[in-house]
C-alpha cells in the first residue's frame, strides 16, 4: 500500500510541476493542502480517480491557454515590427510573393492535369500491349477477344480504336472526334455517368441498334438538358440513341479533351461494316485488374502481353517537363527565401543589443525563437495571399502558354488543393528564410553583447550572407541555362528552312469517312477540279499528311531485300511545286499517273540512301502498302523522282525516310487541301475552300482554315510552353539572386564605412575603392556562376527529352550564360559602388 501510495504523490507532484510557472505560484498551495486532505483521509482510489484526471486535464487546458496568449502577442509583436520596417516588410512580401505565386501557379496545372484522375482506383487499370520478340504489334481482334474470354488476372478487358465521324445537325454538319469501346469500358475506368447509362455488351453487337454516350460539353451543344439523353440524332447518315452522357471533366481513356462521343466498337454506324474508326491494322485493348492482383503481378500472366499502367499511358510523357519545371519554382522560392534569410540577419545583427538586453532581464530564448518563427511565417503568408491575388489575375495568361491538348486543361483553377499547397509552401518558406537568424539568435550572449554590441556577430553574419549569395546565383545560373537551351530548342523546331516553303500557304483538312474508294477519288477530283477555276486561288496541292504536324501514316514497304514500316504521303501532281520541295533527280507527279497507269513513286533523298549508298534508284521498284488497303500485299511501284527532305513533325530535328505516291493511285479518305492566294488575300481565299466543299457534299463537316505558318508553329507548342515559362522563372530566379548580391554588398559596404573612410583619408583613390567593392561583389558572382555551372552540367539530364539540335552541355550556352550573369552582378554591385565612393572621411571617421 505505501509503495502504491508513493507512487501516486510522486505522479501527482509530476503533473503539479508540469503546470505553467504563474499557475503553480497563484494556486499550489490550495492544491497541496487538497492532496494532503484526501491523503491523510486514506482516500487513494479518489486521488487516482479524481486529481490524476483533474490535474492531467489542467496542465493541457493551462499550457493551451498560454500556448494562445504567447500566440496572439508574437502576431502583435509581429505586426508592430513590420509596421516599424515598411521597406524591409514590403521587399520580404515582394520577393515571396513572387516565389509562392510561381508555385501555386505551377500547382493549379500540375494538379488539374496529373494529380486528379478520373478514374476509380486507377492504379488497378492497365493498357495490354502485344508483344512479339520484345517488340510491340498491332493487337488483332483475335487477340482481344482471347483476352477478354480468358480466366486470369483481369476483371474487365475492353477494346479501344479511336477516330472521326460526322455529326449531322439541324444547322452546319460538325465533325465529331469519337472513341469505338467495348461495353467494359465503362467498368474498366469506373467513372459512372452523369445521366442514365452506358451502352451495355448486348448493344455492343453488329446488329444493335446504334446508340452512343456523349461528353458533357458535346451534351452542352446539343442542348444541356435532360431530355437529349433518349434522343436520336444523325451520325454518318444513321440514326444514333444517346444513351448517356459523361460527367464533366471525363474524357476517355487517354484524357483526350477532344473526345465528343464513345460509340460500340462492334455496331457500325455506316453501311458495309465499317464503324469509321476501327482501326483495320490492330486496336488498342484496356483492362482492370481483379480485387488483390498487383499489376507486377498481372504482367507474368501472359509471356506475349505488356501491362503499362494507365497513368503512365496518360501522363507519361509529362512527367519530365513538369519535373524540369517544378525544380525551377522550387529554385525561385529557395531564392527568394535566402534573400528575406539574408535581410532577416541583418534585422537581428542590429536588434542583437537588444535580444541580449531581454535576456539579461529573464526572456526565455525558446521564447524569443518563438517569436521570430511566428513574424517570419507572418511574412510568407502574407506574400503567399499577394502571390495567390496575381496568380488569379495572371491564370488566363497561363492557360493560354499551355499545349491545348494538355489533358484536363479545363480544370485548372485556384481551387482549396491549391490554397493548402500555396499555405504550406508559404509555411515552409517562411520557416526556412528564418532559420539562419534564429541560429544567431542563439548565439547572442548578454554579458558580451551588451559591451561590444553589432561587432560580435558581423563576422559571422557577413560569411553567412556570402554563402547565401554563392548559392541564390547558382540556382538561377541553373535555371537560366536550362531556359536558354529550352529557347534555342524551341527557334531549332522552327527552322528557316525546314525543306518547304510555308510562306503565304493554307490548309484545310477535308475528312470523307465511310465513303468508297471510287466515291472519294471523284469527290477530290471534282473538289481540285472546283477549285482550280476558283478566284483567287493562284496554286492548289493536295496531300494526305501537312508537314511538321502529328504522324504521317507508316505502312510495311519493301525494298532492297529488307521489309520495313515507311512513312507513306499520297499526294497531288502540284505539291511539289507548290510548297517549293525541290526534285534533285527524276521527274515530279504528272497528270498521266491515274489509277491505269503504271504504279510510281517519289523518294525522298533519306530514304534514297537507305535503299542504296549512293542514292542512285531511279527505275528500281520498291512495295508500298496502299494507305487505304493496309491488308492487302505492297504493291509494286517504279521509283521515278527523288526529293529534298522536308523537317517531320515539330519533335524531330532530322527528316524521316518518306515515300511519295499519287494520290490519284491511293486515294485516301483524308486530305489536306493546300492553297495559295493570290496578291495575299488569304481570307477570300479561305471562304472560297468552304464554299467549295460545301457545294459538293452539303452534309460535309467544313473545318477551319489554318494558315500553314500557324499550323507549323502548333507543332511546337510544348517547346514553346516549356520556353515561355522557364524564360519567365529563370528572369525571376535572375532578378532575385541580382537583389541578393546588391543587398549583400550594400550591407557590406555599410558595415566597412569606417574602414573605407579610413582608406580614402589615407589617399586611397576612388578608383581604388571602386576596384576594391567591384572586387567583393565580383568574386561571389563569379563562384556562385561556377557553382551554377557545374550543377548545371549534371541536371541538363533531365532536359534531354526536350532539347533538340543542340547538346544538353552546349558550351556557347554555359558561356553565354555564364557572362550575361556576370554582367547582371556588375550591375547589381554598381549602386553599393557608388554608395562606397561618396563616403565622407570625416563623417565616417567620427562614427562609432
Amino acid at each position: 500500500m505505501s509503495g502504491s501510495r508513493s507512487w501516486t504523490e510522486r505522479a501527482l507532484r509530476r503533473l503539479v510541476r508540469m503546470l505553467p510557472a504563474q499557475f503553480r505560484f497563484d494556486f499550489r498551495a490550495a492544491i497541496e493542502a487538497d492532496l494532503d486532505e484526501r491523503r491523510r483521509a486514506g482516500d487513494e482510489a479518489g486521488l487516482l480517480r479524481r486529481e490524476v484526471p483533474s490535474l492531467a486535464g489542467a496542465v493541457v487546458r493551462e499550457h493551451s491557454s498560454a500556448f494562445v496568449s504567447d500566440l496572439q502577442q508574437d502576431v502583435k509583436y509581429a505586426f508592430r515590427m513590420m509596421r516599424r520596417t515598411p521597406g524591409f516588410t514590403a521587399m520580404a512580401v515582394l520577393m515571396l510573393a513572387l516565389g509562392t505565386g510561381v508555385n501555386a501557379a505551377l500547382f493549379s496545372v500540375i494538379d488539374a492535369v496529373m494529380l486528379r484522375s478520373p478514374f476509380s482506383h486507377p492504379e488497378r487499370i492497365a493498357r495490354l500491349q502485344t508483344v512479339n520478340d520484345k517488340r510491340a504489334v498491332p493487337t488483332t481482334l483475335e487477340r482481344f477477344d482471347a483476352l477478354a474470354n480468358a480466366p486470369g488476372p483481369f476483371q474487365s478487358v475492353s477494346a479501344f480504336t479511336g477516330g472521326t465521324h460526322i455529326f449531322l445537325a439541324t444547322e452546319e454538319p460538325r465533325r465529331l472526334d469519337v472513341e469505338c469501346v467495348s461495353a467494359a469500358m465503362f467498368d474498366i475506368l469506373g467513372t459512372p455517368p452523369l445521366l442514365r447509362r452506358p451502352f451495355s455488351a448486348a448493344e455492343d453487337q453488329p446488329n444493335a441498334p446504334a446508340t452512343m454516350v456523349v461528353s458533357f460539353d458535346f451534351w452542352q451543344t446539343l442542348g444541356g438538358t435532360p431530355s437529349v439523353v433518349g434522343s436520336t440524332v444523325t451520325v454518318n447518315q444513321t440514326p444514333v440513341t444517346v444513351l448517356g452522357v459523361m460527367p464533366r471533366g471525363f474524357s476517355g481513356a487517354l484524357s483526350r479533351s477532344d473526345v465528343a462521343a464513345w460509340l460500340p466498337f462492334r455496331r457500325p454506324v455506316v453501311g458495309g461494316g465499317a464503324t469509321g474508326c476501327a482501326s483495320p491494322r490492330g486496336i488498342n485493348v484496356f483492362a482492370r485488374v481483379r480485387d488483390g492482383v498487383t499489376l507486377d503481378a498481372a504482367r507474368t500472366a501472359f509471356a506475349d502481353i505488356r501491362v503499362l499502367p494507365i497513368e503512365e499511358q496518360t501522363y507519361g510523357d509529362l512527367r519530365a517537363p513538369f519535373l524540369v519545371l517544378g525544380a525551377a519554382v522550387a529554385f525561385v522560392l529557395l531564392i527568394a527565401c535566402f534573400n528575406v534569410a539574408g535581410l532577416q540577419m541583418e534585422r537581428a545583427l542590429a536588434r542583437r543589443r537588444e535580444i541580449a538586453v531581454r535576456l539579461a532581464l529573464g526572456a526565455g530564448r525558446w521564447r524569443l525563437i518563438r517569436q521570430a518563427l511566428t513574424e517570419n511565417v507572418i511574412l510568407a503568408l502574407a506574400g503567399a495571399a499577394a502571390g495567390l491575388a496575381a496568380t488569379g489575375v495572371t491564370m488566363r495568361a497561363l492557360i493560354s502558354l499551355l499545349p491545348a491538348n494538355l489533358p484536363h486543361l479545363d480544370q485548372i483553377a485556384l481551387n482549396a488543393r491549391v490554397l493548402v499547397f500555396t499555405l504550406i509552401a508559404a509555411s515552409a518558406a517562411g520557416i526556412v528564410a528564418g532559420l539562419l537568424p534564429i541560429g544567431q539568435m542563439r548565439r547572442v550572449d548578454p554579458g558580451k553583447d551588451l559591451t561590444t554590441g553589432l561587432r560580435s556577430g558581423a563576422r559571422h553574419t557577413t560569411w553567412t550572407r556570402r554563402g547565401l549569395v554563392i548559392v541564390e546565383i547558382a540556382l538561377s545560373v541553373v535555371v537560366l541555362i536550362g531556359a536558354v537551351l529550352m529557347i534555342r530548342s524551341f527557334h531549332t523546331l522552327r527552322p528557316t528552312n525546314p525543306g518547304f516553303d510555308p510562306r503565304g500557304k493554307m490548309t484545310l483538312l477535308v475528312r470523307l469517312p465511310g465513303a468508297s474508294t471510287d466515291t472519294t477519288a471523284r469527290f477530290f477530283a471534282d473538289l481540285f477540279e472546283l477549285l482550280r477555276s476558283a478566284p483567287g486561288v493562284r496554286g492548289l496541292a493536295g496531300s494526305t499528311y501537312q508537314p511538321m504536324r502529328g504522324s504521317m501514316a507508316q505502312v510495311p514497304t519493301s525494298f532492297a531485300g529488307t521489309s520495313e514500316e515507311i512513312n507513306t504521303i499520297a499526294i497531288t501532281p502540284e505539291y511539289f511545286d507548290l510548297l517549293k520541295i525541290p526534285v534533285r533527280s527524276g521527274r515530279g507527279f504528272e497528270a498521266s499517273d491515274t489509277s491505269g497507269s503504271e504504279p510510281v513513286a517519289v523518294v525522298n533523298e533519306l530514304f534514297a540512301r537507305r535503299i542504296r549508298p549512293d542514292g542512285q534508284v531511279l527505275g528500281e521498284l520498291v512495295g508500298v502498302t496502299a494507305l487505304t488497303r493496309l491488308r492487302q500485299p505492297p504493291v509494286e511501284r517504279r521509283i521515278v523522282g527523288i526529293v529534298g527532305n522536308t523537317r517531320a513533325v515539330g519533335s524531330q530535328t532530322r527528316p524521316w525516310n518518306e515515300v511519295y505516291v499519287p494520290y490519284a493511285q491511293d486515294p485516301a479518305p483524308a486530305v489536306f487541301v493546300f492553297a495559295e492566294a493570290a496578291g495575299g488575300n488569304e481570307a477570300a481565299v479561305a471562304v472560297t475552300l468552304r464554299k467549295a466543299v460545301r457545294s459538293l457534299r452539303p452534309d460535309l463537316p467544313v473545318e477551319d482554315v489554318e494558315l500553314l505558318p500557324n499550323a507549323l508553329d502548333r507543332s511546337v507548342r510544348w517547346w514553346r510552353f516549356g520556353a515561355w515559362l522557364l524564360g519567365i522563372f529563370a528572369a525571376l530566379a535572375v532578378m532575385l539572386a541580382a537583389i541578393g548580391l546588391m543587398t549583400t554588398i550594400g550591407w557590406w559596404v555599410n558595415q566597412r564605412t569606417r574602414e573605407l573612410g579610413v582608406r580614402i583619408a589615407l589617399g586611397a583613390s576612388r578608383a581604388n575603392v571602386t576596384r576594391f567593392v567591384f572586387r567583393q561583389g565580383l568574386t561571389l558572382g563569379a563562384t556562385g556562376i561556377a557553382a551554377g555551372c557545374l550543377v548545371a552540367a549534371g541536371a541538363t539530364k533531365f532536359l534531354e527529352g526536350w532539347i533538340y539540335g543542340i547538346a544538353p552541355r552546349d558550351l556557347p550556352t554555359f558561356a553565354g550564360c555564364a557572362l550575361g550573369m556576370l554582367v547582371i552582378a556588375a550591375l547589381a554591385v554598381y549602386f553599393p559602388v557608388r554608395r562606397a565612393t561618396s563616403v565622407d572621411p570625416v563623417v565616417a571617421l567620427r562614427a562609432d
